[in-house]
């Protein structure tokens, strides 16, 4: 685990930057807008420095866990060995918390993500865009960082039970001299002519569960249909 708690504090020195403040109210947006549901159960799942308890509403409950003890963290585990039993939450929110596991680490904090969560329930997460413009200000965290592009995080998903339904990039500011230039006509321009070069992206993943429908129709025969005629085993009709 010495590699994640590494990861971490690369992340957490990348986030308390100018661009990290940016970012927070940019994603803060995020959230707020895809997790509008009444009466939901939500749990935040790492950056608990990143408290995103003011976006839950009051209809909802909301709980936090980070991988070490924090102030605003409800539960200290590692994101992949949750306490939580099957189907506890109707939400997860994951602001970062895949950035800077590689691959089958992500994958295991996925699946227990998704053991978490009621079937038809939502996962957001948000991550950093390795192609972004970012990079250009924090660049030993862009060199030290694992980071997945969009494919490979729907790629886990999808392994992971979980379908993409939803996703945005987000954040272009300009990162220049310890500060951030970002009018709001930038962020028009960047939505509408170099997407991927966002600082940011965010998905919404649900969680489909296989399952199957009764035929009403079909049971309404069958319960009416008269009882079949079976020839008794071994009984054949002689061919001539």
């Amino acid at each position: 685990m010495h590699d994640y708690q590494q990861q971490q504090a690369c992340l957490a020195r990348c986030l308390k930057t100018p661009l990290g403040d940016y970012l927070w109210h940019a994603e803060t947006g995020f959230f707020r807008q895809y997790s509008r549901m009444p009466t939901e159960r939500v749990l935040q799942l790492g950056q608990a420095q990143w408290c995103l308890r003011s976006v839950a509403t009051a209809a909802q409950t909301y709980w936090c866990q980070h991988w070490q003890p924090h102030p605003q963290a409800d539960v200290c585990a590692w994101p992949w060995a949750g306490p939580w039993p099957e189907y506890s939450f109707e939400q997860l929110w994951l602001p970062h918390t895949l950035d800077g596991c590689e691959a089958d680490l992500a994958a295991q904090v996925l699946q227990s993500a998704a053991h978490a969560l009621q079937p038809q329930g939502r996962l957001l997460l948000t991550a950093l865009n390795p192609a972004g413009y970012w990079r250009l200000g924090c660049w030993q965290a862009a060199a030290t960082l694992a980071l997945h592009r969009t494919g490979q995080m729907r790629q886990l998903l999808a392994d992971a039970g979980l379908s993409v339904a939803a996703g945005c990039f987000l954040g272009y500011g300009a990162y220049w001299r310890q500060r951030v230039y970002a009018p709001q006509a930038l962020e028009y321009m960047g939505n509408r002519w170099w997407p991927h070069w966002a600082a940011v992206y965010g998905l919404v993943a649900v969680k489909e569960v296989a399952g199957w429908t009764p035929d009403a129709q079909l049971a309404q025969r069958l319960r009416q249909q008269a009882a079949w005629d079976l020839a008794p085993a071994g009984r054949q009709t002689s061919l001539r």
